[in-house]
């Protein structure tokens, strides 16, 4: 699972990627789509440290296998410039980082951004944009929400955000779990989504504050992007005991 924190924080040919309306993204993160929207305002006030961190997170582009190009920059961190940067590519069939390049500093170099940019060319669709749900498809009606989880660990009572993807007319399906134990998934918030121009699949934004490390109240926002294939994994939502509808090996 892939925590993009703001406080540290089948191959296709070129032929049909350009026949889906695919354009080249700028290397520049300020032209890629902005994700970082978790509403602040919503916290209560006494819990929140007034070093809250600034919010930077972006989407470059999407690579020819699907895979989807990710920047954030965090900068609250212990490095000596007080900031970290990191581009990466988040493969959305299992959430795990295929390739990575970061800096310590306020700022990737040139060299290592267009060599990273060159080696996966990420690409925007013409109507690419981060959308808020319900989601429409096909006559069904798809939500996302976060429903929290209380486990006792040793002495202690531990909370789990759970994501969830609800569908109208096929049941619903866990399409992952919020991974920073330091974070708050009471106040966690589904951002939206972003449908994958190769397949039939999205990738849904999940924002939630969290702790640094010692610290008593919340002074980061974090973001968690979870792939989910929209035409399997579905319980029934009349007997939820049943295997999942249509369900392939290795995919949500």
């Amino acid at each position: 699972m892939n925590v993009i924190r703001l406080l540290r924080s089948g191959i296709l040919g070129p032929a049909i990627f350009s026949a889906l309306g695919l354009i080249a993204a700028q290397p520049a993160e300020r032209n890629g789509i902005n994700l970082a929207r978790f509403d602040v305002s919503k916290l209560p006030r006494e819990m929140v440290s007034e070093y809250l961190s600034p919010m930077e997170f972006r989407m470059l582009g999407f690579t020819k296998k699907g895979w989807i190009v990710l920047w954030d920059k965090d900068t609250r961190t212990e490095t000596d410039s007080g900031c970290y940067v990191e581009m990466h590519v988040l493969n959305l069939t299992n959430d795990s980082d295929i390739d990575s390049v970061n800096s310590d500093s306020c700022e990737i170099s040139e060299e290592k951004r267009q060599r990273f940019i060159d080696r996966w060319q990420p690409k925007l669709s013409a109507s690419s944009s981060l959308e808020r749900f319900p989601l429409y498809a096909e006559g069904d009606k798809l939500i996302a929400e976060v429903r929290v989880r209380k486990e006792m660990e040793g002495e202690f009572d531990e909370y789990y955000g759970d994501v969830w993807l609800v569908s109208k007319e096929r049941g619903e399906k866990k399409i992952g779990t919020i991974s920073d134990r330091r974070s708050n998934p009471n106040f966690a918030e589904i951002i939206g989504f972003i449908r994958s121009p190769l397949e039939d699949r999205i990738a849904v934004v999940v924002g939630f504050p969290s702790r640094t490390h010692g610290s008593t109240k919340l002074d980061l926002i974090a973001y968690q992007v979870i792939g989910v294939h929209l035409g399997v994994g579905f319980l029934s939502p009349h007997n939820k005991s049943l295997k999942p509808t249509n369900p392939a090996q290795g995919d949500r």
